[in-house]
């Protein structure tokens, strides 16, 4: 199997820097791959996933991102940009596996 570096989203360091000066632990799992989200944070003892997805572009989701989305007890949720983390701060953005938490 070839190896390569994996490419991260234009975006992802502007939205992990704004989720770190929110006071949340971030952790890169972008070259984990398959269908593992980008990020694992982690903010007053809750941990969830964070799917980066660039605000301009082809926005789909992969099979095994979507397995792995179906199949993961912790809520992973879609950002593209800064106001998507704020809403993500707020509370209101939606996970988009939540009709699959138990």
């Amino acid at each position: 199997m070839p190896s390569y570096k994996r490419r991260t989203d234009a975006n992802q360091a502007m939205i992990v820097r704004s989720l770190e000066w929110a006071g949340h632990h971030v952790t890169d799992l972008s070259a984990v791959g398959k269908g593992c989200p980008d990020l694992l944070c982690t903010h007053n003892g809750q941990c969830f996933l964070v799917e980066i997805k660039n605000k301009e572009g082809r926005n789909r989701f992969t099979p095994a991102q979507l397995d792995y989305y179906t199949a993961v007890k912790a809520p992973v949720f879609v950002v593209r940009s800064i106001n998507d983390v704020e809403a993500l701060i707020k509370g209101e953005l939606q996970a988009i596996n939540a009709s699959k938490q138990t």
